[in-house]
């Protein structure tokens, strides 16, 4: 079972990494390798160390492309740094300031648990949050996520 949702308020964040169009039926394969295949390999062209000690956040970002079709694109990024340059093949993205519902996730097992949780549970079971249909819902993998494999989901 997992912990209750609640409400945070969060910065705007300027994020740069890569972007795979995807639908739900091709999630489950096309989100894992952005992360194992294509940007992971990459990361230290971001964040050079502190990639490679895992002291650093990342995201996994999901945009509604087609609410009907059932399409998104993820990003697979990082926090942006000032003035850096982007490594070619990859772009930016920005989570917008705001108030994003939460619920903490034990291990990515239970992902999609979390998610069931949000939109079939919390959200049809409380009156005063809808979602912002111009806002992505994101993963957010803290800085000690390969040790604990703890992360958080907003939306």
């Amino acid at each position: 079972m997992l912990n209750s949702v609640s409400i945070v308020s969060r910065p705007e964040t300027a994020l740069v990494g890569m972007v795979v169009r995807t639908n739900m039926q091709q999630a489950m394969t096309d989100c894992p390798k952005i992360w194992h295949e294509d940007f992971g390999p990459r990361m230290a062209e971001l964040c050079g160390e502190d990639c490679d000690k895992n002291s650093g956040e990342s995201y996994g970002v999901s945009w509604v492309v087609d609410e009907a079709a059932c399409t998104f694109d993820y990003w697979a990024a990082v926090p942006a740094k000032e003035g850096a340059q982007i490594p070619d093949g990859m772009g930016t993205t920005t989570l917008p300031a705001g108030l994003y519902a939460e619920l903490a996730v034990p291990s990515l097992e239970k992902l999609q648990e979390a998610y069931t949780t949000i939109w079939e549970k919390w959200l049809p079971n409380q009156k005063e949050y809808a979602p912002n249909e111009a806002a992505p819902s994101y993963e957010l993998y803290p800085a000690d996520f390969m040790e604990s494999g703890k992360l958080v989901l907003d939306f």
